[in-house]
């Protein structure tokens, strides 16, 4: 089973950018957990991290045809646009968007 985890804004800066607010575990950390949670769980990922909220949707879209549901860590600004797509990008699915 595949999944789709999709990281929003700024989260590629994780460790690097205000390490006493956000902490120093980076991006790729939080994404080598993941895959090994997925290894152990005999699934498979597809990680992918925008900042353009436009590229986001259009990762969702293309997600449909090959994963069995989405992982959305959205960042703060990118949860409206979500909320404003979920209708659009997962109509007539099997799966449902959830934040």
């Amino acid at each position: 089973m595949k999944f789709l985890v999709l990281h929003g804004p700024n989260l590629n800066m994780l460790g690097k950018r205000e390490p006493q607010v956000y902490g120093t575990r980076t991006l790729e950390d939080i994404n080598s957990s993941l895959e090994k949670l997925a290894g152990e769980l005999g699934c498979m990922l597809s990680i992918y991290q925008s900042n353009s909220e436009g590229e986001m949707i259009d990762a969702i879209q293309e997600a449909v045809a090959d994963c069995a549901g989405i992982l959305i860590n959205p960042a703060e600004n990118l949860v409206i646009a979500i909320q404003s797509a979920r209708p659009d990008a997962s109509k007539d699915q099997d799966w449902a968007l959830q934040s």
